[in-house]
């Protein structure tokens, strides 16, 4: 059975990014910066005066005027896009580097971007990107020989076994970096979003360190982490009432205060103040940041009230969680999945875009070979998640990719077996429905009623529906029991359920009965 993709709430903890990339996107500018490191644009215009003397035409002045333009998002200049096209007509004696900065300005592209550091899928479904990012980790001790008090570099390494699922050689790194500096802006909140994904210890951990930091009573962006930690670890935070004080006093840039806007602005939608948090949300979105405008989008979805957004209009700088839950919002689910896609190329060390593409793949499409490949990207970072592992064997069992099925299975972990949640719920169920694929009906029969009796038990009701149209299914196609009596229940679930997936496996069940009668 597929484990239910639930609408959680959404708070603004940072995203983690390179921090090369994070500069390019301006989130270490000085709390009263002006404008962003990624939207600067410097004065080339002597370098492009300079390339109408033919003497000067070449493939080192070339290289000087494409770098420039790349970092400062100058790709559409004409003379840019000239420059471009003479270097790939003289690429046997380019640089391979320049030929790809070139091919990438005349590269059309609907979405703007900072350089990702992962920037195809199969780099995910290939056994050597383990490869690559243990040669990245490598790259970077090593410069930590000549340096070991390089915090970022730390950091960065941490970041990397993220990728890769070692959480605990990720914890030491980030501990070290945090050890290092303590008081520095990025380490602290790419500690803050590490710490988020290690559950309520985790936040515990990081909000207590947070709280105490000097430079939460000055820095804005600090000050949006901290708030959300404390929200998302159910307390309230004391710095809410200086934070509002930050944005009223209209002192910093716009986009030095999106995330904390954002942030207050949740709080007060939490509390059901309507017109405050709209107000702040309106203030959050005069230079958002990628980060912002998927907690706006969000917000939109949840509380139709608020305002209206179409982050598809959007051409800030890497939006894709935004314009994944825009196109899913208006049911366009093709473009959800290739957005939640480039999600996660983005930040593959979170699975929420892979969940989120995951579900739309298997409840909306019912494309079950787009549900498994998209669930095994987040495996690499999530090697033991249960809901991951649970949605990839259920879609393996309906394609009857049996043997490959049951070698996942084995990744599962003992105590989600035993324990009484709703991954055991979807998990027993599942391994119901594996049976049944392998032609152990009896035994498929008792897993998928202790899969219901389970969450009859701990009040997961929906789980209960759910599992009784899968076992339905299956002795359906299997054939050797009367299910005329079942029939009026599943009716009577559809009668009464408000969950328009629940609604068409019903019917699909159900239809499935009319034909076998």
């Amino acid at each position: 059975m597929a484990h239910l993709f639930e609408k959680k709430d959404r708070h603004v903890i940072p995203n983690w990014r390179s921090f090369d990339n994070t500069a390019k996107l301006g989130e270490l500018n000085g709390s009263k910066g002006i404008e962003l490191v990624s939207t600067f644009k410097p004065d080339i215009s002597d370098l492009l005066d300079d390339w109408t003397e033919i003497d000067n035409q070449t493939i080192g002045v070339a290289g000087d005027i494409l770098g420039v333009a790349l970092v400062s998002n100058q790709k559409s200049d004409p003379k840019i896009i000239e420059i471009a096209k003479f270097v790939l007509q003289n690429e046997n004696v380019s640089p391979k580097a320049l030929s790809s900065a070139a091919k990438e300005i005349l590269k059309p592209s609907q979405d703007k971007l900072i350089n990702l550091d992962f920037n195809t899928i199969e780099l995910f479904q290939d056994p050597t990107s383990l490869i690559i990012i243990h040669k990245k980790i490598n790259e970077l001790k090593n410069r930590l020989k000549n340096n070991p008090k390089n915090s970022i570099n730390w950091i960065e390494i941490g970041r990397y076994y993220a990728i890769i699922g070692q959480s605990e050689k990720a914890e030491r790194a980030i501990k070290n970096a945090l050890f290092l500096s303590p008081e520095n802006r990025f380490i602290l909140r790419n500690m803050a979003r590490f710490f988020v994904h290690l559950g309520d210890g985790g936040i515990s951990f990081a909000h207590d360190i947070l709280r105490k930091s000097q430079l939460v009573n000055s820095d804005p962006w600090l000050l949006s982490t901290e708030i959300s930690l404390a929200t998302l670890r159910g307390r309230n935070s004391r710095f809410v009432k200086q934070g509002l004080q930050v944005i009223e006093s209209d002192s910093f840039h716009p986009f030095n205060v999106t995330e904390l806007a954002s942030a207050l602005a949740t709080v007060e939608l939490k509390n059901d103040s309507l017109k405050k948090s709209r107000k702040l949300f309106e203030k959050s979105l005069r230079k958002p940041n990628d980060n912002s405008l998927a907690q706006a989008e969000w917000a939109s979805q949840e509380e139709n009230n608020l305002f209206s957004l179409d982050s598809s209009k959007s051409n800030l700088a890497n939006s894709f969680e935004a314009k994944a839950r825009h196109y899913a919002e208006k049911e366009n689910w093709k473009e959800a999945i290739e957005y939640s896609k480039k999600w996660f190329l983005d930040l593959p060390f979170s699975k929420g875009s892979i969940l989120f593409g995951n579900n739309i793949a298997l409840n909306k499409l019912k494309n079950h070979d787009v549900a498994i490949e998209i669930g095994k990207l987040g495996l690499l970072s999530h090697p033991h998640d249960p809901h991951l592992l649970n949605n990839i064997i259920y879609s393996l069992c309906l394609n009857d990719k049996i043997e490959e099925a049951e070698l996942l299975f084995q990744r599962v972990d003992k105590s989600d077996l035993t324990s009484k949640s709703i991954h055991n719920i979807c998990l027993l169920a599942t391994q119901g429905l594996l049976n049944y694929r392998k032609g152990n009906p009896e035994n498929a029969r008792a897993l998928y009623l202790e899969a219901m009796e389970l969450a009859k038990s701990t009040g997961h009701k929906s789980y209960i529906s759910k599992a009784l149209v899968n076992m339905t299914r299956e002795e359906l196609l299997l054939g050797q029991q009367d299910m005329s009596d079942v029939i009026p229940k599943l009716k009577d679930i559809l009668k009464k359920t408000d969950d328009p997936d629940l609604e068409e496996d019903i019917k699909e069940v159900i239809e499935l009965y009319n034909k076998k009668s």
